[in-house]
């Protein structure tokens, strides 16, 4: 480094250690179970892991339909992590993430049922049509679980 000018090097490394410490420190630190970097997980064309991106609902462009091989609708809802420069868009995420996952527990809200990492978006595998209603958790009668 010579006065005051980085190299690309350098910039790099603390481009790194930034984004360690927005999507691993604090997720872990805010969702026990948060999910580490998966480098094998697939992206590429209009695929996602197991799944195939099938179109983009109206005015939500990081909000997609999508299906497994076996057929199974899911909503995948992203996240660039690339655009996320501070914690506190972070934590919104991740409360988003808790709401969704383990506290809102209402026929009409989509639960999320998985949440993974990959090396640009956070992505977040929400139930869909049918399948939005889990069969296994007691419905909501009035505010209170039957």
């Amino acid at each position: 480094m010579t006065a005051g000018v980085l190299s690309s090097n350098e910039l790099q490394t603390i481009e790194d250690e930034h984004e360690s410490l927005l999507w691993e420190t604090i997720p872990k630190l805010l969702i026990p179970g948060f999910p580490a970097l998966d480098k094998r997980l697939l992206e590429f064309g209009d695929r996602v892991g197991e799944f195939r991106l099938v179109q983009q609902f109206a005015n939500h462009q990081h909000v997609l339909l999508a299906v497994n091989g076996q057929h199974d609708s899911m909503v995948i809802k992203t996240r660039n992590k690339r655009s996320v420069a501070a914690a506190k868009e972070v934590e919104s995420v991740c409360q988003e993430v808790n709401l969704l996952t383990h506290t809102l527990d209402h026929p009409h809200i989509i639960r999320c049922v998985s949440i993974c990492a990959s090396g640009a978006p956070v992505l977040r595998r929400l139930l869909h049509g049918a399948g939005a209603v889990d069969p296994t958790r007691p419905p909501f009668v009035q505010g209170r679980r039957r």
